[in-house]
C-alpha cells in the first residue's frame, strides 16, 4: 500500500514514524512489531 500524502522523504520514515509514536504511547514491548518492521526496512533500502 502506498501512501501518498505522507511521501516520506528519507526510506523508512514513515516506519520510525509509526515506532516513535508507539514507544512514546506504549510499553516497549508492545512496539517490538513497529522496530521489527523499521529494521527490515533499513535492511532492504541497505541503511
Amino acid at each position: 500500500v502506498q501512501q501518498e500524502s505522507l511521501s516520506p522523504s528519507t526510506p523508512c520514515q514513515f516506519e520510525m514514524k509509526q515506532f516513535l509514536d508507539c514507544a512514546q504511547n506504549y510499553d516497549l514491548s508492545l512496539c517490538e512489531g513497529f522496530n521489527e518492521a523499521l529494521k527490515q526496512c533499513k535492511i532492504s533500502h541497505g541503511i
